[in-house]
């Protein structure tokens, strides 16, 4: 294989672990926020609590969906479709006027959500020859357990979030989350 292939697989890959990293911590951010959210909107923890169920409803449900899809019209355009649609929805979360409205903007998220880490193994599979297989999926998979390892370990991290979220206002977290995934856009 020529050297500009191989870069060009290289920064592809690289691409695929900044936005599992991204939709690792923007699914992280939301807990510490439930306090400050139910008090935002007005309503019970309990009934704020609903945007993180939701979000992995639709991101449960639409991983199967975006499986043959990326068969149909490749995995890269599908990730990148993905990337997408869970970049806005990010943002437009950040403007939800009410609890309702974020509960399933969450929801749509998660669906946005569903095409990117499912979608990226296969990716893997499609472009790495058996023998370098393993070791591209043991860095995907490693870069998963980093950040589960990291929201296990360091439980400073929802203090670090919540103290984030009465300074700079949870809106700002989304919106950040939204310029970061532009970024690569």
């Amino acid at each position: 294989m020529t050297e500009r292939p191989q870069t060009y697989l290289c920064s592809r890959f690289i691409f695929f672990l900044w936005q599992l990293s991204l939709f690792f911590f923007q699914g992280f951010m939301v807990a510490p926020l439930l306090p400050l959210l139910s008090e935002q909107f007005g309503t019970t923890t309990r009934h704020v609590s609903f945007i993180e169920p939701s979000y992995l409803l639709g991101y449960g449900l639409f991983t199967l969906v975006y499986a043959p899809l990326s068969d149909r019209f490749g995995r890269f355009r599908i990730i990148t479709l993905c990337l997408v649609i869970f970049s806005v929805l990010t943002l437009l979360t950040a403007y939800a006027h009410g609890i309702n409205q974020m509960i399933f903007l969450r929801l749509l998220t998660g669906i946005g959500a569903a095409g990117i880490a499912p979608t990226t193994i296969s990716w893997i599979s499609d472009r790495y020859p058996y023998e370098k297989r393993g070791h591209a999926l043991g860095i995907f998979f490693g870069n998963n357990g980093g950040w589960h390892s990291f929201r296990l370990q360091c439980r400073r991290f929802d203090h670090i979030a919540s103290r984030m979220a009465m300074a700079f206002y949870w809106r700002c977290e989304h919106c950040a989350a939204y310029l970061a995934a532009d970024c690569y856009l």
